[in-house]
């Protein structure tokens, strides 16, 4: 999972560095990342750590949050 993240960034500042190749390139890598096991594992795990703390904000804040 860690290395999809350098993975990206290095990508990223690969990408911008090249140009409109280069961005072409960023795209087609942030694709496959999208697509990766590794990427819904972490969106998974995030929304299942996350819900119930926005829940708990949401009943705190009567939902103004």
């Amino acid at each position: 999972m860690v290395e999809v993240l350098i993975g990206f960034a290095a990508g990223f500042l690969v990408g911008t560095r090249e140009g409109r190749d280069g961005v072409a390139k960023l795209r087609s890598s942030v694709a496959t990342i999208r697509g990766s096991g590794d990427a819904k594992l972490l969106v998974g795990e995030a929304a299942t750590v996350l819900a119930p703390i926005m829940r708990e904000v949401a009943r705190a804040t009567g939902g103004r949050a």
